[in-house]
């Protein structure tokens, strides 16, 4: 009984001293990351549309050579 005791202490405290180790982030910290990365996602999907565009444009270009 005293031996669990002291096994369930030791765990307590090892679970205290992970937590104290790892880095809190706070929640400004939280809010900016995540704006920054909607941005970038932005940023993505407006060049991917870019290039779309630029692809179909040569497409129909070519087509329109094709049919002359």
């Amino acid at each position: 009984m005293r031996q669990t005791a002291i096994l369930k202490i030791n765990w307590e405290n090892k679970l205290k001293d992970r937590k104290m180790k790892m880095p809190k982030k706070s929640l400004k910290k939280k809010s900016l990351m995540k704006k920054q990365w909607l941005q970038k996602n932005k940023k993505k999907k407006q060049l991917q549309k870019k290039k779309h565009l630029q692809k179909n444009k040569t497409r129909e270009y070519k087509r329109r050579l094709n049919r002359i």
